[in-house]
C-alpha cells in the first residue's frame, strides 16, 4: 500500500493499527533490502511523492509564505539526498605549466640519451 502511495493513515485504517505504529513497521522494512521492495522502487515513489509535494506548494511558494517556501526547501533537500546529489561539486582542474613542459623536455632528453648509451653498449 505504501509503493502504491497510500498515506500512513490511510494504511492504518485499512489494517487496524495507528499510523505511527505503520510508519515505524514501514521504517524497519525500509532498512531492508527486499525482491518485494527493492530500493530503486522505493525511490522512485519517494520521489513521486515529494513531487506532487512540492506542486502543491507551488502557490504558496509563488506567494512567498515562508512555511511553504520552507517545506519546499525541504523537499528539494530531501530529492538531492535520495540522489546523492548533495555533496559538493567536484572541478578537475589540469593546468600544463612552462615548468611542466620543461620537465617533459628533460625527461624525454634523458631517455633519448640512455637509449643512445645502451646502444653504444649493446652495439645495436
Amino acid at each position: 500500500m505504501d509503493l502504491a502511495g497510500y498515506s500512513s493513515r490511510q494504511i492504518g485504517a485499512v489494517v487496524g493499527l495507528s499510523h505511527v505504529h505503520v510508519l515505524r513497521i514501514l521504517a524497519e522494512l525500509r532498512k531492508l533490502e527486499s525482491p518485494l521492495w527493492p530500493k530503486e522502487e522505493i525511490r522512485s515513489t519517494s520521489h513521486a511523492r515529494l513531487l506532487q509535494l512540492l506542486k502543491a506548494l507551488e502557490s504558496g511558494v509563488r506567494a512567498g509564505d515562508p512555511a511553504a517556501v520552507e517545506e519546499a526547501r525541504m523537499i528539494d533537500e530531501s530529492i538531492r539526498k535520495m540522489y546523492g546529489a548533495d555533496g559538493p561539486l567536484e572541478v578537475n582542474l589540469t593546468q600544463t605549466t612552462q615548468q611542466d613542459l620543461a620537465i617533459q623536455d628533460m625527461i624525454s632528453a634523458a631517455k633519448a640519451r640512455a637509449a643512445t648509451e645502451k646502444a653504444q653498449i649493446t652495439g645495436d
